[in-house]
This record gives structure tokens, C-alpha cells and sequence, in this order.
């Protein structure tokens, strides 16, 4: 029996009392095989009833619990042997270093035979606390004084940031895993990453490993109950894509203004892939490979830029400058394009104007320059004059005369 200042075995042979009774009992005090209890009743009379005395967790049987119900916790059984009388049985309850002695008597109800537990297996186990010939030990009042936890942990995983719309990160992500068990609580967490061994969790865990990482993960309780392993996706690219533009098949260059100009734009990306890709001239958009005129772009300086983007958000960008400039050859060829698409009234015409451009070129090629000017001022006035009467068209007249200024205004070449 138990009351709020301790507990004390009462060895009786009456009956009609029943847990949850409280009785007065007038009885000897004394020890019997070195437990203290009350024997030879003299008058045990019931008072009442009243509620169980809660049951009070401990480490191990002691002097200090002596005959009050305690419940060691998380206990591996082992050393299962048989005892009398018939159907008892005993066993050690150990707990890392602590080892406290079980004996289940059969008279409880609890046989051996009965008993649904195992050598190795983890329970919590309650029942009065007692001394046997110098030995604690802990005496179960039957089968609902044991328990056993049989349901797993389970493992939550939160990851830090969170991927885009396609999936991705593009930056370190950390894994943390938290474990909870109702029962007699976690134990162990492991994780592996891709092929890698289990590894011991301790805290978060830093993926950097670019690519498509698979996270596996599950704990492990006291009882020994193992959650199915879980898995989690991080597919991580942290590398810009690469880019390769080019003019006309060269590096971006100067041009003069009879070329034609073509922008190629090619984009790779190992990891996510490429997601998007910008070609702009001076600002517009443009389309990779698309062949321009450089005289329809314009003469001076043009800038041309791209952006590429892959799926985890990555940037690579970057801008050229290139200068549209002209010459006597780019003048001379201009001419002859003019003559072959008919916009010049007869041969002669175009003759005309080549030999007066000729004769501005070889001027400066000599090193007069004054006289080229003189010659190019010719030019000029006839491709004017033969505009006015219609004898060049008008696309004609503008694409030599603006090339013609520039020539003039940017130094002979």
C-alpha cells in the first residue's frame, strides 16, 4: 500500500480488497528477506476509496521509492529466466549503464508463457518497488503495466530558401531535419545524399553539389522503430550559362557601310538548360542569324548586347560596340549595286560617277586631299543633279550622299 509519505508491502491472506482502496491496518513492522512490510495483521479495516497513486518515473529502484509504484522507462529486456511459483518468471530491464531486476509473479495473472515481449525488445515497465535478499527489484502488478512503443518516428524536412518555378535553386540550400516520436522518443536521425553512406544528422546540412540531388533521410526511436526512409529533391545550378556571339562569323567588328552584317547567338547551359535568350541592336530586338545591311543600320557607332538566362534564374550578359564606317571601295561598291538594280537611268550614268569618284581616290592616294576633296564635291553636285532630273533614284542619291558626307567629315579613306 501507498499513501503521500511512501509505500510499504503488506503480507495479508485476507480478501474483498481491491486497488484503489484505502484501509487502516494494524500489523508488526518487519523486515523479511531485507524488505521492510507490515505481516501479521491484527485488523485491516476498509475507509474508502480513492484514486490510484500516480505512477512516478524513475532511474532505478532505490531505498528512496521503496514500496510506491515508479515506471522505468525505455528498458531493454533481457536475462528472461523462469521463477517460482509456477508461470513466474524474472528479467533485467537495462538502460544504457543501469540495470534494475524485474520479477513478475504468476499469481499477477502475467505468466511467462503470456508474457508478449522479447529479450532485446525496448519497453517502459511500471510496478511497485521492492527489495529481495539485499537485491531492488521491481514488481509488476500484470500485463497492463508494460508498454511497448511499436510506431516509428517520423522525420520532417525543411529546406532553406525555396526553388523557383522550374524547380531550381541557384544558390547553397540547407537541409534541416527535425524528428518526433510520441512514444519513447527519437533516438537517431540518418541521412544520405545520392549514392553517399548514411550519415549520422546532427544539424542542418548544406547541399552544394550542383545538379539533381536526391536526400534520403528517416530516424529511428528508443524502441528500435525505424521510419520507412523518406526523400527529398534538390536540383541545384549555381553556374551562369555560357555564351558565344559572333559577326558574320568573326568576333564583333567594324564594318563599312556596303557590308552585309549577320549577329549569331549561341547559348549553352549543362545544368537547367537555357531558359531565355535577349539579342539586342542599339536596344531593339534582333533575331540570332538575321542578315542585315549595315547602310540600313546606319553609319557611327551601334552597340549590340545579349542576355541569356537559364532555368534556375542564372544571368550572362553582354554588350559590344562596333562602328558602321565608309570608303572610296564601299563607294564604288554602293555604285555598282545601284547600276546592277537598274536605279541609275542609263550606263552611262553610272560610268560617270565611277570615274569621278576614281579620280577623288587617286588623289588621295597621292596625298592630296585637297584636290580629292574637290573631286568628291563633283560627285557630289552630279549625283545631286541627276536625282533633280530623275536620272538616279532617290534611295540612290540619299545612300551615296550620306556616305559621302561621312567620308568627308570623318577623314578620306
Amino acid at each position: 500500500m501507498q499513501d503521500e509519505t511512501g509505500g510499504i508491502y503488506v503480507f495479508q491472506s485476507q480478501s474483498g480488497f481491491h486497488q484503489g482502496d484505502t484501509v487502516k491496518v494494524t500489523a508488526s513492522l518487519t523486515h523479511y528477506n531485507t524488505e521492510l512490510e507490515l505481516a501479521n495483521p491484527v485488523a485491516i479495516a476498509k475507509t474508502g476509496t480513492a484514486p490510484l497513486p500516480a505512477v512516478q518515473k524513475a532511474a532505478a529502484v532505490s531505498d528512496a521509492n521503496q514500496g510506491q509504484l515508479i515506471e522505468l522507462d525505455n528498458v531493454k529486456i533481457a536475462n528472461i529466466v523462469s521463477a517460482a511459483p509456477a508461470g513466474s518468471f524474472e528479467f533485467d530491464a537495462v538502460a544504457g549503464s543501469v540495470t534494475n531486476h524485474v520479477r513478475v509473479d504468476g499469481r499477477t495473472g502475467l505468466t511467462l508463457d503470456a508474457f508478449p515481449y522479447r529479450a532485446g525488445q525496448v519497453v517502459n515497465v511500471s510496478g511497485v518497488a521492492s527489495i529481495f535478499k539485499g537485491v531492488f527489484q521491481l514488481k509488476p502488478r500484470g500485463l497492463a503495466d508494460f508498454y511497448a512503443d511499436t510506431t516509428p518516428p517520423v522525420t520532417a524536412a525543411q529546406l532553406s530558401g525555396a526553388a523557383n518555378e522550374q524547380g531550381w535553386y541557384n544558390q547553397d540550400v540547407t537541409l534541416t531535419l527535425t524528428a518526433t516520436d510520441s512514444g519513447t522518443g527519437v533516438a537517431s536521425t540518418m541521412y544520405a545524399v545520392n549514392d553517399g553512406d548514411w550519415t549520422a544528422y546532427t544539424g542542418p546540412v548544406a547541399i552544394s553539389q550542383e545538379g539533381a540531388n536526391a536526400i534520403r533521410f528517416y530516424s529511428t526511436d528508443v524502441a528500435g522503430n525505424a521510419e520507412a526512409p523518406q526523400t527529398v529533391q534538390v536540383r541545384l545550378d549555381k553556374t551562369a550559362p555560357t555564351a558565344v556571339l559572333t559577326q558574320s562569323g568573326q568576333p564583333v567588328h567594324d564594318v563599312t557601310a556596303d557590308a552585309a552584317v549577320q549577329f549569331t547567338l549561341v547559348a549553352q547551359d549543362a545544368l537547367s538548360g537555357v531558359a531565355s535568350q535577349s539579342l539586342k541592336l542599339d536596344g531593339v530586338e534582333i533575331a540570332s542569324g538575321q542578315t542585315m545591311q549595315a547602310e540600313a543600320i546606319g553609319l557611327g557607332t551601334h552597340t549590340v548586347s545579349f542576355l541569356i538566362v537559364d532555368a534556375a534564374g542564372n544571368k550572362t550578359e553582354q554588350s559590344f560596340e562596333f562602328r558602321i564606317g565608309t570608303s572610296f571601295a564601299a563607294l564604288h561598291s554602293f555604285i555598282a549595286q545601284f547600276g546592277a538594280n537598274g536605279q541609275f537611268k542609263n550606263q552611262g550614268i553610272q560610268t560617270s560617277l565611277d570615274a569621278k569618284l576614281s579620280q577623288a581616290e587617286s588623289q588621295f592616294q597621292i596625298g592630296h586631299s585637297d584636290q580629292s576633296l574637290k573631286h568628291l564635291g563633283d560627285l557630289k553636285k552630279a549625283v545631286e543633279n541627276g536625282a533633280a532630273h530623275g536620272d538616279i533614284s532617290a534611295q540612290a542619291a540619299n545612300v551615296l550622299g550620306i556616305n559621302m558626307d561621312y567620308l568627308i567629315a570623318n577623314g578620306l579613306k
